[in-house]
């Protein structure tokens, strides 16, 4: 089958055949075809994104996504995972983990390589390579190095090909994830596997505060009607919280909903007819992220409109439509796995370009897993999945 294969590279996402891409596709929506076209009409730093397309008998059968990142004072890069508070440090001796090539969906995380699912095993992993291959040729060619973020621990397969292609791996931040075991959120709030009596206590105190309050919930279908509220509400959230500007410009929630349709939903709070919340996941297949979010904490005051529609309203969506699993992301712990979260590790792959990262890498790799391994806190280290 090799030898049948042909690539196609492309950096518009309207050049990529959209049923066949989202065929491959199986249960991490930000690698689909609409969340791309999204990044691409609203995303307000412009980069390369390459589609590297796998061909084989005239018919799609794998895929990657590989962006092409750039120091930028609007987002966050590699160097401010990697190296934390030591990256002035690092970065005032031109040791940087950027420029590279970050195989991953374009501003998403998960899911390197796409491959058609009816191939047989041995077909996949030749599919693979051939991917990778083109992905390094791409790198070398731009001088570039290669990224792999969020490779789960289950993924032995890519992690052996990337160790046997030379990448250097470390630990990355671990990720929450719910498993939505529950038929109805009644079912939920008395789970006393998964929450303990007083988180179960704390849950109706912040529902009924949020109800008493007279905060509305709803899932809408035309974030068009709210103007910039939503993406002003985001926008605040980011700017405290991660000291930057919200990644998307303002027709980012209209984009959204017309590209994703009914694999996103948009939740808003609204209280005294104005919206003081807004939250978003994204689905596919039955599994779901839950991303963005923004509070407006001035008119929400002590209401609880935070907790409500980051976790009950979302977990209410969740067993509405049939998800399965949510994706918390990183950070914030304690408050995820107190509502049922336990926690899976994440690994880094990467591969240098230069002399001084091949240097500098591979000794601060084996330092930053050492570090990690010992300094994880207590409540991580208990709920995490082995």
């Amino acid at each position: 089958m090799y030898e049948s294969l042909t690539f196609k590279t492309v950096k518009i996402i309207d050049k990529v055949p959209q049923e066949s891409w989202d065929a491959m596709v199986s249960d991490n929506p930000y690698m689909t075809w609409g969340w791309h076209k999204t990044v691409e009409e609203t995303c307000i730093v412009k980069q390369d994104v390459y589609y590297i397309m796998a061909i084989c008998n005239d018919q799609l059968c794998g895929g990657a996504v590989c962006t092409v990142i750039k120091p930028s004072r609007q987002m966050r890069d590699l160097d401010n995972i990697v190296f934390g508070r030591l990256k002035r440090f690092f970065n005032f001796f031109h040791i940087s983990m950027v420029p590279l090539l970050d195989c991953s969906p374009a501003k998403g995380r998960g899911t390197h390589f796409l491959v058609k699912d009816n191939l047989s095993s041995t077909a996949k992993d030749e599919v693979i390579a051939a991917l990778l291959k083109k992905v390094e040729t791409l790198a070398v060619s731009k001088n570039l190095a290669i990224a792999f973020s969020d490779i789960k621990k289950d993924q032995i397969n890519l992690k052996n090909i990337l160790s046997d292609h030379g990448y250097y791996h470390t630990l990355g931040y671990p990720i929450n994830i719910l498993d939505i075991e529950w038929s109805t959120f009644d079912d939920y709030i008395r789970d006393t596997k998964s929450l303990s009596k007083n988180v179960r206590k704390n849950i109706r105190l912040q529902i009924n505060r949020n109800l008493k309050a007279g905060v509305v919930i709803s899932d809408i279908d035309h974030p068009e009607k709210y103007g910039n509220r939503l993406h002003q509400l985001v926008s605040i959230n980011n700017e405290t919280h991660n000291k930057l500007p919200f990644i998307f410009n303002p027709k980012f929630f209209e984009k959204l909903k017309k590209n994703l349709g009914d694999n996103v939903s948009i939740l808003t709070a609204e209280k005294n007819n104005i919206t003081i919340g807004v939250k978003i996941i994204l689905k596919r297949n039955g599994f779901a992220n839950s991303c963005f979010i923004g509070v407006d904490h001035e008119a929400a005051g002590n209401d609880f409109t935070y907790f409500n529609l980051a976790f009950y309203s979302t977990i209410t969506n969740a067993i509405k439509t049939d998800i399965k699993r949510i994706d918390y992301g990183n950070a914030m712990y304690s408050i995820k796995t107190d509502r049922g979260c336990y926690i899976l590790p994440t690994y880094l792959y990467y591969k240098p370009a230069n002399f001084m990262q091949k240097i500098v890498i591979p000794l601060w790799f084996r330092f930053q897993s050492f570090w990690y391994e010992r300094k994880l806190p207590d409540h991580i280290r208990l709920h995490m999945r082995k």
